[in-house]
């Protein structure tokens, strides 16, 4: 209908980069994005624009804003919104910022709930840092398809996995490698 509504930037949001995934919910109504935080090593957070109410909310606010080198360890850094195209729900990848490292976690959080549930932990599987593009979800909804792509470039880790929302369990289906031939 040639309209167009405009929104307050977020108070604290530090902006979008080529790393960023903003996703919309299936149904429109939602639209999530996180701060750029592989373009700028940004400490980020799960935000989301409702577009009936007119609101932008921080979901996953920890109270930290500027770049992760500025923070005490450990934190969290939540990036990546993937939608699930059968149940409407969202789910979004968590680091948890160490000493040493980061681990690498899946979370769901459901638009109507305020803390965010574990479904995976993939620290173990696949190089730290390595998931930084876009995810997709199956069109059954019961797995999610991602690239993991690490700083060392002939980690036998890297390549592209599938995980099972349901059992938090994932497999490697094919290495960089396997890919390059």
């Amino acid at each position: 209908d040639q309209e167009t509504t405009s929104y307050p930037w977020p108070e604290n949001f530090s902006g979008f980069g080529r790393y960023s995934g903003p996703a919309w919910s299936p149904d429109g109504q939602y639209l999530a994005f996180n701060e750029s935080l592989f373009d700028y090593f940004l400490e980020s957070d799960l935000w989301l624009l409702d577009r009936t109410a007119g609101e932008i909310t921080n979901r996953t606010d920890d109270g930290l804003f500027g770049g992760w080198f500025d923070f005490e360890n450990p934190f969290s850094l939540d990036y990546l919104p993937t939608w699930n195209p059968v149940t409407n729900d969202l789910y979004f990848f968590r680091s948890q910022r160490l000493e040493e490292g980061a681990t690498t976690e899946l979370y769901l959080m459901p638009v109507e709930r305020d803390e965010p549930k574990l479904t995976a932990d993939l620290t173990n599987d696949v190089p730290v840092f390595s998931v930084y593009r876009q995810t997709a979800i199956s069109p059954d909804g019961t797995r999610l398809a991602f690239f993991a792509i690490g700083s060392d470039l002939e980690d036998p880790k890297n390549g592209v996995w599938m995980l099972d929302l349901k059992t938090g369990g994932a497999e490697q289906i094919t290495s960089i490698e396997d890919l390059r031939s």
